[in-house]
């Protein structure tokens, strides 16, 4: 399953973030579904930054194995972040 990249200003921001929550839960694993959610929402945000003041930095914080680089190669894959 590829990454979704069709996302631009005519997209809708709901589909974007179930594509992105499906696509991710295929690629990473996380510990619960409301990180899912989190990372999807950050994710939906980089694609529709004209609708935001500013937009924040995702942080992702952990013990030596557990992800955090996969999920930034996952993310990275996206071509939008």
């Amino acid at each position: 399953m590829s990454a979704p990249s069709d996302a631009d200003g005519r997209a809708n921001m709901d589909e974007v973030y179930e594509a992105t929550r499906d696509w991710l839960k295929c690629v990473t694993m996380l510990e619960s579904e409301s990180k899912y959610s989190a990372v999807a929402a950050y994710v939906v945000m980089t694609w529709f930054p004209f609708r935001y003041d500013s937009l924040p930095y995702l942080r992702l914080i952990g013990d030596y194995g557990s992800g955090k680089t996969t999920i930034c190669q996952a993310l990275a894959t996206t071509g939008r972040l």
